[in-house]
């Protein structure tokens, strides 16, 4: 079910999210785990992976990656911090890639100690780290080599990852001389090639070049895997995407018929839409002819708007418009031209500039749709704000997956001197 509106009453999967505030207050994070299932089963259904690999990075809260877990997904870890959440949910190893790109020898020890399944190679200097580290365990490491394959992936440069002037990925030159050093170790298993471009790919269009990249590498370099990361985009305003994931499918169908195992490592597709952040207007003020609503949370706990002008649909709980309808697919609803805004000390401390609500008064809560990605993983103290409680409706029952940070824990591990 999700997120939706009923008769002008947002819902989370079957339970009206007002009575969901009356028990919980604000601010809060709530999530659909119906929404996490049905974006899971969407990727099975059409993409059918060999590895579905869940990127931690988009939401690690331990309760999520359990569920998905229970679905049958594995992992996509980047750091030894992400990889010891997949040992406290008991998640095998053995079918998760790690793809971080700063490996350190402490990391490398842990994550090939512990089987993980595949490293992605982001540069061939990384290999020889790694060949010493298998070598002193006594292990056999499948890699996966990432490449750059210079493609745009129409999307803010802030997360396109497929360029030549990104961090990411080996050139052409770095893939032959990664091919050679493989070739000489006999701790190091080449087993396939990996292309991640970016996140909220834009159309059909690069997906497409990916696929036709792969394969005519495929007919120069044999390889078993092919790790095409995530990119899959997802709603956060009523604008069309232009691109679906049935077509995506259609498109990753050329690379399974021509022998290829597909690994996929979706993110935000699967919990950027499950999210909602729900904040109360504490002040409602107005400057000149400018209406503000200064909410009880900021930047601290959603900073995609001022990290990358991302646009978030902002909504109150109730509607005037007595409409059925999901969330990002309502505009304008009201007359009142407002700038949602938080608390903290920066005018970068906004959730949505010049959108259109009914009157809101001081007292009511608003929700934050598609903030279940990128959401409160990044979240701060910066102001000396504590990080916010997480729940879930699952089964049409509310339970807590995180608890609210107090003040007094902003500070538990400084010192005085």
């Amino acid at each position: 079910m999700g997120f939706y509106f009923e008769k002008g009453r947002l819902f989370c999967d079957g339970v009206k999210v007002e009575e969901i505030v009356a028990k919980t207050g604000t601010p809060i994070f709530l999530y659909s785990f119906d929404e996490l299932k049905a974006r899971v089963n969407d990727l099975k259904q059409y993409i059918d992976p060999t590895i579905l690999a869940y990127a931690v990075k988009s939401n690690g809260t331990l309760a999520i990656l359990n569920y998905i877990k229970e679905l049958g997904s594995t992992f996509d870890v980047g750091s030894l911090g992400e990889f010891k959440l997949l040992q406290r949910i008991g998640a095998d190893p053995m079918r998760s890639v790690f793809s971080g790109l700063g490996k350190t020898p402490e990391c490398l020890d842990a994550i090939i100690s512990n089987n993980i399944g595949f490293i992605s190679i982001d540069d061939p200097g990384e290999l020889r780290k790694i060949d010493q580290v298998a070598s002193k365990l006594s292990k056999k490491i499948k890699v996966l080599f990432r490449i750059n394959p210079d493609i745009d992936a129409k999307t803010h440069k802030y997360i396109t990852t497929g360029l030549y002037q990104t961090k990411f990925g080996m050139d052409e030159t770095g893939f032959s001389r990664s091919l050679q050093m493989v070739k000489e170790s006999s701790c190091l298993q080449f087993s396939g090639i990996h292309i991640h471009i970016g996140s909220q790919v834009g159309g059909i269009e690069p997906f497409s070049k990916v696929v036709d990249y792969v394969l005519k590498l495929s007919r120069e370099v044999k390889f078993e895997y092919v790790d095409l990361g995530g990119g899959f985009p997802i709603p956060y305003d009523s604008k069309p995407l232009g691109v679906d994931i049935k077509s995506i499918g259609e498109e990753y169908r050329k690379l399974k018929n021509s022998g290829m195992k597909i690994i996929i490592e979706p993110g935000r597709y699967i919990v950027g839409n499950a999210g909602i952040l729900i904040t109360s207007v504490i002040l409602n003020k107005k400057i000149g002819k400018k209406n503000f609503l200064v909410c009880n949370t900021g930047m601290n706990s959603l900073i995609r708007p001022p990290l990358y002008d991302a646009k978030h649909t902002v909504l109150k709980l109730n509607l005037s418009s007595a409409i059925d309808q999901i969330p990002w697919n309502v505009d304008n609803i009201g007359n009142i031209k407002y700038d949602v805004v938080g608390p903290i000390c920066e005018n970068t401390d906004f959730f949505a500039r010049d959108i259109n609500l009914d009157e809101v008064k001081e007292g009511e809560p608003l929700a934050i749709f598609s903030a279940g990605g990128y959401g409160c993983v990044l979240s701060s103290n910066y102001n000396g704000y504590p990080k916010l409680a997480q729940y879930g409706v699952m089964n049409s029952r509310l339970i807590q997956l995180t608890k609210a940070e107090d003040c007094n824990e902003i500070v538990r591990n400084d010192l005085l001197i």
